[in-house]
């Protein structure tokens, strides 16, 4: 009896029990779609968070002052990218990046450095006004702040070089701070006046622009959450009443640029200016550093949660093994008429096992549909671009058959090793 008539006596056989076969592969049914559904929504997620965070910030590098004794360690989290570990009034005019270092960094590399972005924090404060309240976080800038966050103005401009020569006292607002203060007209915010409170002084400022509100503020579940506010990097100086220096720099490369090797420039670059600093240094990082990272904790959260799932395979697999064991003792008088007429042990084995992995491969096609589905639904519902996971479903399909043949040698080798008379007499 060759293969295919292997297949078409298990067809059969599954066509005339259908209730019990259907109830044999949900075991299978559940453990596949449940593994598929995980890691389509894990690849999902991945996908959509990879591909944010390469758009954002794929030619972006880092330079935080660090120090000495921590330059070297290299961390496994994730988000050690944006853990400034100095406290910044720690430092002095001499452990700062200077506006020198920065012109002499553009002029050693001026094929590779797009623009260089400054900030500095200025502190929170909730701002009170016509009866409503803003909650803000304040940020001094350069005006390459705008092209590095990609902000979208809706009104009025951001901060340029002359707020900066003139130490401007000028603000950017965001579309809800807008909404929360001034009742959502925006046209009519610019030129308007705020007080805002840095380091215990109370400044009035005059908003000269309004950019929209990130995407992931709306989710923030919260009454009132937080924006940005941007001032001019010299007049948020002055408001501190700083030094000029920076202990934060972003550095935009130009594009084509091998973003690994600039980092190392970097590195090079402001380690010959922190040579002789006894405590301090700076370390480049790029987005790159953070995306493999992310993507390596992902990728292991996926697989744990896909495996504590895929158990529900192995009581599917006990539950084929059994169903067969049954089907055996129900057919032991074919068995023995089938090895009277010259069939041998192979040709009884093989017959089972056949059958064995149509089920398994009947309840894989039909998980891997539902799981693609769910996941693809999940993946939506969460706003995320659905990628179904082609590795999950090739990993199914063969998983299937593996089951198929190890749950099912053990009834097909019983089946085999009859003996005809014997199995003719069964009753």
């Amino acid at each position: 009896m060759g293969f295919l008539d292997n297949v078409l006596m298990a067809l059969a056989s599954i066509k005339a029990n259908r209730l019990r076969s259907f109830l044999t592969m949900l075991g299978i049914i559940i453990g596949i779609s449940s593994v598929i559904t995980i890691m389509t929504i894990g690849d999902s997620l991945q996908g959509s968070v990879s591909g944010q965070l390469a758009n954002f910030g794929a030619m972006d590098v880092e330079v935080t002052i660090v120090k000495k004794e921590e330059a070297d360690i290299e961390s496994d989290d994730p988000f050690v990218f944006f853990d400034n570990s100095v406290d910044p009034k720690e430092l002095t005019d001499r452990d700062l990046i200077s506006n020198e270092m920065l012109e002499e960094l553009k002029k050693t590399y001026p094929d590779k450095v797009e623009y260089i972005s400054l900030d500095e924090n200025l502190g929170a404060d909730s701002i009170s006004m016509n009866g409503g309240t803003a909650n803000v976080m304040m940020i001094a800038c350069s005006p390459e702040f705008h092209q590095l966050h990609q902000l979208q103005m809706i009104a009025g401009r951001f901060v340029n070089e002359t707020d900066i020569e003139n130490k401007a006292k000028v603000a950017v607002v965001s579309s809800l701070f807008v909404e929360k203060i001034l009742g959502n007209d925006v046209d009519n915010a610019i030129g308007k006046t705020v007080n805002v409170k840095v380091n215990g002084y109370t400044r009035e400022v005059m908003i000269i622009g309004v950019y929209k509100k990130q995407d992931w503020v709306s989710a923030v579940n919260v009454e009132n959450p937080q924006t940005n506010m941007y001032f001019p990097i010299s007049t948020g100086k002055m408001m501190l009443g700083k030094i000029d220096g920076y202990n934060y720099i972003s550095v935009r490369a130009k594009p084509l640029v091998n973003i690994e090797e600039f980092t190392k420039d970097l590195n090079s670059f402001f380690g010959r200016y922190y040579r002789n600093n006894e405590k301090y240094t700076t370390k480049a990082t790029n987005m790159m550093n953070m995306l493999k990272s992310m993507n390596d904790v992902m990728a292991k959260i996926t697989m744990a949660i896909s495996g504590i799932a895929a158990i529900s395979l192995l009581v599917g697999g006990i539950g084929v093994m059994n169903i067969m064991l049954v089907s055996i003792t129900e057919r032991t008088k074919e068995i023995g008429t089938r090895k009277a007429l010259g069939a041998t042990g192979f040709n009884i084995r093989m017959q089972f096992i056949t059958e064995s992995v149509i089920l398994c491969l009947v309840g894989g096609a039909i998980g891997i549909l539902l799981g693609t589905m769910n996941g693809m639904l999940a993946a939506k519902a969460m706003q995320f671009a659905a990628r179904p996971s082609i590795k999950a479903i090739v990993i199914s399909v063969g998983f299937s058959m593996a089951i198929g043949v190890f749950f099912g040698f053990y009834p097909a080798n019983k089946a085999a090793k009859m003996n005809p008379i014997d199995a003719l007499r069964y009753e």
